[in-house]
Order: structure tokens, then sequence, then C-alpha cells
């Protein structure tokens, strides 16, 4: 029971992991492809996918997809 607790983000969670992490994320994808744009781009597209994706999310290692999310856009990207 307690796993499907875990499940599910709540938008107040979703904030404070933008708020979290999303410059973290941007500076991550700045330093490998030196574009702000797109840095900004592919971070948002992270959270994006993340809200999408909110109510199979475990909470535990959101971090962890938060850099594996921005690392695959990035290749998708060139």
């Amino acid at each position: 029971m307690s796993d499907l607790l875990n499940l599910v983000l709540k938008e107040s969670e979703f904030i404070n992991l933008y708020d979290k992490y999303f410059d973290s994320i941007r500076r991550y994808i700045y330093y490998r492809s030196s574009d702000e744009a797109l840095a900004t781009d592919v971070a948002q597209n992270c959270f994006l996918k993340l809200w999408e994706k909110k109510d199979f999310l475990y909470k535990k290692n959101i971090k962890a997809l938060l850099y594996k999310m921005a690392t695959d856009e990035f290749i998708n990207h060139w």
C-alpha cells in the first residue's frame, strides 16, 4: 500500500521539484551544448514529460530520472 502512495506526484510536489532542479538541469545541458536556448528547451521538455507521467513515478529516483531524461533529450536533438 505504501508503494502506491509513492506513485502519484502532486502539483505542489512538482512545483518544488521544478524549483529545486530546473536550473541544475539547464546548467547541465548548457555545459554539454554551449547553447543557452537549447539548454532551456531541454530542461522545459524534461519537466513537461515529468508532469505528463506524474501518475506513474516513483518519488525516490526523480533526480536521476530528470538527468537521464535531459541526456536523452539532448542526444535526440543532435
